[in-house]
């Protein structure tokens, strides 16, 4: 019900929704399932602006969800967290964040998660302007992305290149 509500862009319901689906969870102690209404609760009320709300959510899901290994949902939820972390100025902690997805994305063998994190990362390492370290994490994302999609490595290469010059001026 939560997610339907999500996808027909009605968030405040969806996040009352979720709510509700945690108090269920909650009153048979379904600790898996909690954790993941919190990571859900986390992206929308991050996407709702709410970014302590949301954060707070995040944070509280990541244990579970690593004692368990649920990698997926831990990717979603360090990607999240570095996101917001970067979107409110922390870049330490965003970077923080992406290394840890990139851990939990090596250990799945999400090749696209890699692809994405490295240029993220790439994208932090420019703004702080450490362009030898950019340039490390936009070759390790050209690295991951198969050499068939040219849209994709063509989309890297513009960010590689500049992080380049930058680095000769």
């Amino acid at each position: 019900k939560a997610r339907i509500s999500n996808q027909q862009g009605n968030i405040d319901k969806a996040i009352s929704d979720f709510k509700n689906a945690k108090s269920l969870y909650a009153s048979i102690k379904d600790t898996i399932s909690i954790a993941k209404v919190n990571s859900n609760l986390g992206v929308l009320e991050i996407k709702n602006g709410n970014y302590k709300d949301g954060l707070a959510y995040a944070l509280s899901a990541i244990k579970e969800l690593e004692k368990r290994e649920l990698f997926d949902e831990l990717s979603k939820n360090y990607d999240n967290l570095a996101n917001t972390y970067e979107t409110t100025g922390n870049l330490e902690k965003a970077i923080t964040y992406y290394l840890k997805k990139l851990d939990v994305d090596n250990r799945s063998n999400n090749i696209d998660g890699l692809v994405n994190t490295n240029k993220n990362l790439g994208d932090i390492y420019t703004k702080k302007e450490n362009y030898i370290q950019a340039v490390s994490y936009y070759e390790s994302a050209l690295g991951y992305a198969s050499s068939s999609d040219e849209k994709l490595r063509a989309q890297i290469l513009p960010y590689l290149g500049n992080a380049y010059l930058k680095d000769k001026d």
